[in-house]
């Protein structure tokens, strides 16, 4: 008994704060979010694409991961916010490269395993062809040569009429089966090209089949208290831009000007933008954070100038030449030449 009081006493000396149960650590949720284009503002040389997802969330500790987003869009350039009447404390985001479609080994596989079975059946068949070929042109030498000879051993009553027209016979037939035969491997060959042709056409395309890289997002966020909660993701991505457009028409009288201003999208980036919200801004991100210099355009109607006084400064064709100086004009302009000369 005193024995088993000190067991006790030690065990309890050595761990004395023991907890009844160690803490286990809080499991993540990971969920891939169902998002959508919901904003997109323009900009000159690329475009802000904001993509959101509603999620109802219970408290606990979530990786929400936006999938399957443009390889293209700049990296260092991705945020992450949201609103809702959940409480979130979001902690940060990563950028990860992946590729999408299914791997196209298996299938190639099989492909290159029914052309090789393929072109063996044709090659068989080719094969027999070819003996029935040969065997076609020994009938046909047989039954050219048995034509002579017949007519010379019934000549000499060596041989019977009906023994040879028993051998004609039996050379027909066997010229009509090898005829049929070689058919029969024409219309196979046909259906194996037919089949070979199929094979080859999807092995080209299993051949340059390509997996689609894409980006993915995941998002590592709290939750606090539970409630629907609106999480967005914008990144900017090239392959975007905008160019203004404008019309002016002066009407008929000359006493009003109608001006209309367009906004020209042109979009590259493998994104659907319709039935989204699009706004165009004249910053360039990349320039800096300075205003562009707006020039002024200043605008008047024009006013043609009348033919006559537009060439009324220039001789006339049959006018006179202007009249030369006369000597005691030329000798005055040469003294005061002189005189501006000397010192």
């Amino acid at each position: 008994m005193q024995r088993a009081l000190a067991l006790a006493a030690m065990v309890s000396i050595l761990a004395p704060g023991l907890p009844a149960q160690a803490a286990t650590p809080t499991a993540i949720r990971r969920i891939t979010a169902v998002h959508q284009i919901t904003a997109v503002t323009v900009y000159p040389d690329r475009a802000l694409v904001t993509r959101s997802a509603h999620l109802d969330l219970v408290p606990g500790t979530y990786e929400i991961a936006f999938n399957q987003l443009p390889a293209k869009l700049d990296t260092e350039s991705v945020r992450s916010s949201g609103r809702g009447m959940a409480a979130v404390v979001l902690h940060g985001l990563d950028v990860k490269k992946a590729h999408v479609g299914d791997s196209p080994q298996q299938r190639l596989k099989t492909l290159l395993a029914t052309q090789t079975t393929l072109q063996d059946q044709d090659r068989a068949q080719s094969d027999k062809h070819r003996a029935l070929t040969i065997q076609q042109k020994l009938l046909q030498d047989l039954s050219e040569q048995s034509a002579p000879s017949l007519v010379r051993q019934l000549g000499n009553n060596r041989a019977k009429l009906s023994e040879w027209q028993e051998t004609l016979v039996f050379i027909q037939s066997r010229l009509q089966e090898t005829a049929l035969a070689m058919q029969k491997i024409d219309i196979t060959r046909r259906g194996l090209a037919k089949q070979l042709t199929d094979v080859n056409a999807q092995l080209a395309q299993v051949q340059s089949y390509r997996q689609t890289e894409v980006k993915n997002v995941p998002i590592m966020l709290d939750v606090t208290r539970a409630g629907g909660f609106d999480l967005d993701v914008t990144y900017a991505i090239g392959g975007a831009r905008w160019s203004p457009s404008h019309e002016a028409q002066l009407s008929a009288n000359g006493t009003r000007l109608n001006w209309r201003s367009f906004g020209m999208i042109t979009q590259l980036t493998g994104e659907d933008w319709m039935d989204v919200t699009v706004k165009l801004s004249t910053a360039r991100p990349a320039a800096g954070g300075s205003a562009p210099v707006v020039p002024d355009w200043l605008l008047s109607q024009y006013v043609a100038m009348p033919q006559q006084q537009r060439y009324s400064n220039r001789p006339s064709a049959g006018a006179p030449p202007p009249p030369a100086p006369s000597p005691k004009g030329m000798a005055d302009g040469m003294r005061a030449n002189e005189a501006e000369s000397a010192p």
